[in-house]
């Protein structure tokens, strides 16, 4: 995870470094995003994090990082709940907006939080960067991070239909089964990892192949030994998880 987070922070210096109109001025990040960004309840020794959470400790301190991310949401239920209305009520000029989402647009039994990938999702995606733009902040898009999903645990997954959708199983292996370019019932293909790069094209905006990133750093452990990046612990060996 450290080796990760160090990759992405030089992503996202990178970008501050080309789009900063102000070196002198500190920065300000305000995250945007799920359960994968989100800062998590330490309360029995809870071993999960979010990256966003340990995102801070990567920066110096004239940078400071916010962390509005949480878990469960959407693009659509981060903005029904208010919560997009807090990140714009802080924004300031030169503030930049990191925003992550896909992982429960995708996620169509959910009605409260589906939102398709070329409709809603793609939408509320121009919003952000819209009404960021508009209080002088500066956007940056990300597609969903990869979930650590091996051929033979998708095809349990499959089976138990776990995230309300289809699953298409590719290859078997040391690889990722893509759990973000959903094939509907009814044949429709649903592409959340396109929908933001093509936003991104749309609307100018700077962009970080989040899906890509973390894909590669997970299958470089491999299924066994990417069990140590995520909460994969004998049962009773911490009370939260």
């Amino acid at each position: 995870m450290k080796r990760f987070l160090s990759i992405l922070t030089l992503a996202l210096t990178l970008i501050i470094a080309l789009t900063s109109a102000d070196t002198r001025k500190p920065i300000t990040l305000h995250l945007v995003g799920d359960s994968t960004m989100a800062n998590k309840d330490l309360k029995g020794n809870n071993q999960e994090r979010g990256w966003g959470m340990m995102l801070q400790a990567f920066f110096t301190d004239d940078v400071k990082v916010i962390n509005y991310a949480i878990n469960g949401r959407s693009t659509k239920s981060f903005i029904s709940e208010g919560r997009w209305q807090k990140v714009l009520d802080a924004l300031q000029p030169g503030d930049y907006v990191i925003i992550e989402f896909g992982h429960n647009d995708e996620k169509i039994t959910s009605p409260e939080r589906y939102a398709a990938a070329d409709g809603e999702y793609s939408d509320n995606l121009r919003r952000f960067v819209r009404e960021a733009r508009d209080k002088g902040g500066i956007p940056v898009l990300m597609n969903p991070i990869a979930r650590r999903q091996f051929f033979e645990n998708a095809k349990a997954a499959e089976e138990d239909d776990l995230f309300g959708k289809g699953i298409t199983l590719k290859e078997e292996g040391e690889h990722l089964v893509e759990t973000h370019i959903i094939k509907r019932e009814d044949g429709t293909v649903e592409d959340y990892l396109e929908a933001p790069r093509r936003v991104a094209r749309e609307l100018q905006v700077p962009f970080v192949e989040m899906n890509e990133l973390s894909k590669q750093f997970i299958e470089k452990y491999g299924n066994e030994g990417s069990k140590q990046l995520f909460c994969w612990f004998p049962a009773d060996t911490y009370a939260a998880c």
